[in-house]
């Protein structure tokens, strides 16, 4: 009975330790990249939202808009951003990033 105690307040203790380790982890920002189609060019757009001024994520079938590199590898962020393409609106607004 009392090591079936112990044990018990072992996993608990265990239990609250992975909770804690969870709340008090920042979340990581995952950086965001898109390649104009028309032009080649890498833009990192983790910090620049899509509008008017700057880009959309537009519809067109076997293509990704924004990808966690800045290279042909580089895997889809989103569900939402399969199957659609980067429409650069202006790019003095988008920072150049060169692919590695």
């Amino acid at each position: 009975m009392k090591s079936n105690t112990l044990n018990l307040l072992r996993g608990g203790v265990f239990s609250l330790a992975v909770v804690a380790a969870f709340a008090f982890t920042q979340p990581k920002t995952v950086d965001q990249y898109a390649q104009d189609p028309n032009t080649g060019i890498w833009y990192n757009v983790t910090t620049t939202p899509p509008g008017p001024n700057t880009y959309f994520c537009d519809p067109m079938e076997d293509s990704f808009c924004k990808v966690d590199a800045p290279n042909e590898s580089g895997a889809p962020i989103d569900p939402e951003d399969v199957d659609r393409y980067l429409r650069v609106n202006n790019a003095n607004n988008l920072i150049e990033e060169n692919p590695h």
